[in-house]
């Protein structure tokens, strides 16, 4: 109904908007990793893969604020930035995809191996919408099955490309998997000074377990 589009229609324009704004630096990307030497790919990955995750989940802690401001200013629309929460990690995984792992399938030439899981993302969300929408009938579980669909193509993916680069990134994504289900759960059940709290004291402990790759990082 237009009641229940009008609830997530301005979370999914303001997640849509950052989208299109990643999609551009990804398309600048992509020539410059087509000239790199395979050889390099690798410990490239790995840096750039640093670069991007560890100021995107510290990004996530600007949701509080932003709440805080976009509620004074559009009051009407408050219970809609609720979905915020359960909508923002969207953005984690999509940049991750659109700006590392896709330009990576490209440069390798696996653009099948992408439509393939492209392919089975399709008939998940199929499958999860059904269950969703016509057995649940819960809004909420529906909104939450988008970032459970793209956390799914992402790891996926990103699994897939570490076979062939041979690099290893499953502690990094169950990692970034654990921070992201804290983020959801301290914003969707918290007040938003506790939830912000929470969040922070889990965003130290993670840099402070990625203190290596940040030391790798500075180093190359």
């Amino acid at each position: 109904s237009i009641e229940t589009f009008g609830k997530i229609s301005l979370t999914l324009s303001i997640s849509n908007m950052l989208m299109l704004f990643i999609n551009a630096m990804a398309v600048i990307l992509f020539p410059a990793l087509r000239r790199t030497s395979e050889n390099h790919l690798p410990a490239i990955y790995k840096m750039m893969r640093t670069i991007i995750m560890i100021p995107l989940i510290g990004l996530l802690i600007f949701y509080y604020p932003a709440k805080i401001i976009l509620v004074a200013w559009l009051p009407q629309y408050a219970e809609s930035l609720t979905y915020m929460a359960l909508l923002f990690p969207m953005c984690l995984y999509e940049s991750k995809m659109l700006l590392l792992i896709n330009t990576y399938l490209k440069t390798l030439r696996k653009e099948k191996l992408l439509m393939e899981i492209n392919l089975i993302t399709v008939g998940f969300s199929v499958i999860l919408t059904s269950i969703s929408v016509f057995i649940i009938n819960n809004f909420n579980f529906t909104i939450l099955s988008i970032i459970i669909l793209l956390a799914f193509r992402c790891i996926t993916a990103e699994l897939c490309l570490s076979k062939m680069l041979k690099i290893q990134v499953k502690k990094d994504i169950i990692l970034e998997l654990f921070m992201t289900i804290i983020f959801i759960a301290v914003s969707w059940y918290l007040n938003i000074s506790v939830a912000l709290i929470i969040y922070f004291i889990a965003y130290v402990i993670y840099l402070i377990i990625k203190k290596n790759d940040a030391v790798y990082l500075w180093k190359n």
